[in-house]
């Protein structure tokens, strides 16, 4: 028995097992911004007034999705069921509002920039009917994080 110890050598050390990489908060970098989308903000308003909303569907999408893959994927709601939620049900745009802005300030502090409370201002906009500008100021903060002006 003891020929078969020694056959492998009394130096043998067991490779270890590789370590998955750490998560946000354990040191790890944040992604890599690519995966957004940078948009023009006054062409997109100006696509969602001409064509009277319809595009305004697929900006919501995208903003949805952007903010989803940013933030996590598994936020429990798909980012289709948040479109349909906010064409079909009336109220339901001020929950993505208050979603959105909680997320953005997710970002902000993964990003290391001022966290800002846009809760708020989200909540009266979409409120009061400015969806559009809700919109727009998503979208601004997006561009900066896809251009690469978040850190």
């Amino acid at each position: 028995m003891d020929d078969y110890n020694n056959s492998f050598g009394s130096d043998y050390v067991p490779p270890e097992a590789p370590q998955p990489p750490p998560y946000y908060g354990q040191g790890a970098p944040p992604p890599s911004p690519g995966y957004i989308t940078s948009k023009s903000i006054g062409l997109a308003i100006f696509l969602s007034i001409i064509t009277c909303g319809i595009y305004s569907v697929y900006w919501l999408y995208t903003i949805c999705a952007d903010l989803s893959r940013a933030v996590s994927p598994y936020d429990g709601i798909p980012v289709w069921a948040d479109v349909l939620l906010c064409v079909f049900v009336p109220f339901y745009y001020i929950y993505v509002a208050y979603k959105w802005a909680k997320q953005i300030a997710l970002i902000d502090a993964r990003f290391n920039r001022p966290a800002e409370d846009r809760v708020p201002l989200y909540i009266i906009l979409s409120v009061v009917g400015l969806g559009i500008v809700v919109y727009a100021l998503a979208q601004s903060e997006l561009n900066k994080i896809a251009e690469g002006r978040a850190y």
